[in-house]
């Protein structure tokens, strides 16, 4: 059996689903997006991890090494750069997108990084008792990813208010500041 046929009849028990799914990545990719990480096995989390990593191996990595400026504007999957660290534009529970296969950059990061993030966070943000305020980061391993670090950072929906305009900047200033720690 694969690794992802395995990983998706776990998450299918994990979340009391009862339906027939196929063993595509499509579905291993909803079930990651919809699955809390309370008690999942060590042997899910080495099965998840395999196929994540072949998944990864098989695509193009990106070394930001490579990149000629200290800055530089990169039009591209950002699942997919190798460097110290990526920034996740996240929502205020900092646990990833729930929607199955949406297309954000949230659900995309947590999808490919694996479920430990999302176990990692719900750490976080338990410890520290409610949501996470606009302009602040909170930084977790990139796992699978070929990125060391993830930071995730909750900015905000755009209401032509300054304060938005602020929020956003302290987006990327934090992101700075703890950049320098790594």
């Amino acid at each position: 059996m694969s690794d992802i046929k395995w990983c998706i009849e776990y998450l299918k028990k994990i979340n009391d689903i009862k339906d027939d799914l196929d063993d595509s990545f499509t579905t291993f990719r909803a079930l990651l997006n919809i699955t809390m990480p309370t008690n999942l096995s060590d042997e899910f989390y080495i099965k998840q991890d395999k196929a994540l990593k072949q998944i990864i191996s098989n695509k193009q990595i990106v070394d930001a090494a490579s990149f000629k400026n200290g800055i530089t504007i990169y039009k591209g999957d950002i699942t997919l750069i190798k460097a110290d660290a990526i920034v996740n534009a996240c929502n205020s529970q900092m646990l990833g997108c729930f929607v199955p296969g949406h297309y954000c950059i949230d659900n995309a990061i947590h999808t490919f990084a694996g479920l430990e993030v999302r176990r990692d966070m719900l750490e976080i943000m338990n410890k520290q008792g409610h949501e996470e305020p606009n302009g602040q980061v909170k930084v977790s391993s990139g796992y699978n990813l070929p990125a060391k670090y993830i930071f995730h950072t909750v900015g905000p929906i755009y209401s032509g208010m300054h304060r938005d305009e602020t929020d956003l900047a302290n987006c990327y200033y934090s992101c700075l500041r703890i950049g320098q720690l790594f």
